[in-house]
């Protein structure tokens, strides 16, 4: 019995890898988490590949097709600003978050990106 319990342990040992998904997207190397929803940032836009979200577990794939630097920043019922690393230009960056039912606003916190136009709006049913 002993032994069956001991082979259990070093089975369920191996299992996973990888750095543990983290809110804010900061950590080694994040996994994705829920949901993944592509971001496409440049200047000064924000694309989602999607249009509709009901409350859970999302993972925000940010990919920067721009220039410059840019993140992503989200708040809203139960996120008071979560942000993504800053992604360098043609890099990705993740953001794991989960949504409640709500408003949520999505911008870029670099510069004036905000104002120039990386600011949305989404709503969660």
């Amino acid at each position: 019995m002993l032994a069956l319990v001991a082979a259990a342990a070093l089975a369920l040992g191996g299992c996973g890898g990888g750095t543990a998904p983290s809110v804010d997207g900061a950590g080694d190397s994040p996994l994705p988490v829920g949901t993944v929803v592509q971001v496409t940032e440049h200047e000064f836009q924000i694309i989602l590949s999607q249009e509709t979200f009901t409350a859970g577990d999302y993972a925000f794939e940010l990919g920067n097709d721009g220039t410059v630097v840019h993140n992503l920043t989200i708040a809203g019922p139960g996120l008071d600003g979560a942000q993504s690393p800053d992604v360098l230009p043609g890099e990705t960056g993740l953001l794991n978050v989960t949504l409640e039912k709500g408003t949520y606003e999505l911008w870029c916190t670099i510069g004036n990106h905000k104002a120039s136009g990386m600011d949305i709006t989404i709503t969660v049913s």
